[in-house]
């Protein structure tokens, strides 16, 4: 669907070029956008849910899955389901 591909590319944009590393990414556990880029880039995370084993971002109401995908597309260059 064309709309959604748009709506991910907005979502993405967002994240990278709007979100600064302090904020926090995951509501329910107060963690940061940075504190899971650099879990990401440390541990060399390829998956949401090997990001939710080390952060526990995204275990409580998954709220920020998605924005957990796209960081790791953004710095892996691709995420695995």
């Amino acid at each position: 669907m064309p709309g959604v591909t748009f709506l991910s590319e907005l979502s993405t944009i967002f994240i990278k070029y709007t979100m600064e590393r302090n904020e926090i990414l995951c509501t329910c556990l107060d963690i940061t956008k940075g504190e899971i880029e650099d879990a990401i880039k440390k541990q060399k995370l390829k998956k949401v849910r090997e990001v939710q084993d080390v952060t526990e971002a995204g275990t409580v109401c998954g709220a920020c899955v998605d924005e957990i995908f796209m960081l790791l597309e953004e710095i892996n260059g691709e995420a695995e389901e």
